[in-house]
């Protein structure tokens, strides 16, 4: 009786595991499809920021900047609220984003085990280069994003940047980065 006890709780709990699984694939699906969906509707790099803004800010309860390279590689804060996000030092916040660039992985907040910023940078890596950066300052620093969040947001920032490069072989008939204009 034992035995079959515990091989029905089992099962019950893996039935809800993977129930929990299909509703996370669910709601990232809906939220790929969702900012496929609004950036495909507007034309113009500083559209497509404002909508990657807005909605990366939305899904993840968090304040958006989005940094752009100004001429060769220095970053420059082109969508979103700066003062919003970047509260304290903003010279050493900016470096971080600027690392983030330079190696086209995430850093900062979450990524780390003893971060020393509440900002996660996440690079605009598009097929052949990283095109700018995503910094998110969450609205509660002590939650920190699962694996799965991280994955998701890493998709949109790919979005993103897809939706920029496509931007920049409009308006420049080449694909570069060091444009922000339209």
């Amino acid at each position: 009786m034992f035995v079959v006890a515990s091989a029905i709780s089992h099962l019950a709990a893996s039935t809800r595991k993977q129930a929990e699984i299909a509703r996370l694939q669910e709601r990232q699906a809906n939220a790929m499809h969702g900012l496929s969906r609004q950036l495909a509707s507007v034309r113009g790099v500083d559209n497509v920021l404002q909508v990657a803004v807005r909605y990366i800010a939305e899904i993840f309860d968090c304040r958006v900047v989005v940094l752009l390279p100004e001429g060769k590689s220095k970053l420059e804060a082109v969508a979103g609220d700066v003062s919003s996000v970047f509260q304290k030092d903003v010279v050493k916040e900016i470096n971080f984003a600027q690392s983030a660039y330079n190696t086209g992985r995430m850093t900062g907040w979450g990524i780390e085990q003893a971060s020393v910023t509440e900002i996660l940078y996440v690079p605009l890596r598009a097929a052949h280069s990283t095109l700018g950066v995503l910094a998110l300052r969450p609205d509660d620093s002590a939650r920190l994003l699962p694996a799965e969040r991280l994955h998701l947001l890493e998709s949109l920032a790919k979005q993103v940047a897809l939706s920029l490069e496509v931007e920049y072989v409009f308006a420049n008939g080449v694909c570069e980065g060091s444009s922000a204009t339209s």
